[in-house]
């Protein structure tokens, strides 16, 4: 039981990891970043917090994945044998269905914050960085169409994280009422 305990407080950890760079990101790097008026003094500091955000929440992101799969195995074969009476898959009771739902909503974040950190930052970053060494006007422009596409995956991916969250939480509280059958 100590193991769960120390497994599940790992997860739960790993996600407060995961998401808190993101909420801190939006409401507060972000907007911060939009005070400073020199380009290139943002842009570098943009640069710096991104390459921050990377190292600290996609390893909590493995994290997750990595406690996610030993936890789901666990619990995967207790609801099998809860749900037996009902047939014995997971599908026969609620626990299934939210867990399906749940690593869907993974899969988006994952996807979204992934295009967003990996694709259309960097590719704004290039564009923003050579408006401002050469006045290139035509990076400006291109910077501004993307960063809409950026934007959209960025609160994709925070709001897909917190729904995930949520999704745990009706797991769980599904999971205890199994036991109780």
């Amino acid at each position: 039981m100590t193991g769960d305990a120390i497994l599940t407080g790992l997860h739960v950890l790993f996600a407060t990891i995961w998401v808190g760079p993101q909420l801190l990101a939006a409401a507060a790097v972000v907007p911060a970043l939009r005070a400073i008026d020199d380009d290139r003094t943002r842009l570098a500091t943009l640069r710096r917090f991104t390459r921050r955000f990377n190292l600290v929440a996609w390893p909590a992101m493995a994290g997750l994945v990595i406690t996610g799969l030993i936890m789901e195995a666990e619990r995967r074969a207790a609801v099998e044998a809860i749900a037996a009476p009902f047939g014995g898959d997971i599908f026969d009771v609620r626990w299934g269905y939210i867990f399906s739902a749940k690593m869907a909503i993974v899969l988006v974040a994952i996807l979204a914050v992934a295009l967003h950190s990996f694709v259309t930052g960097p590719r704004i970053l290039a564009l923003l960085e050579a408006a401002a060494e050469r006045s290139e006007a035509g990076a400006q422009a291109r910077a501004q169409r993307l960063r809409r596409w950026s934007v959209l995956l960025a609160v994709i991916g925070l709001l897909a994280s917190l729904l995930t969250v949520i999704a745990a939480g009706f797991l769980q509280e599904d999971a205890l009422a199994l036991r109780q059958i």
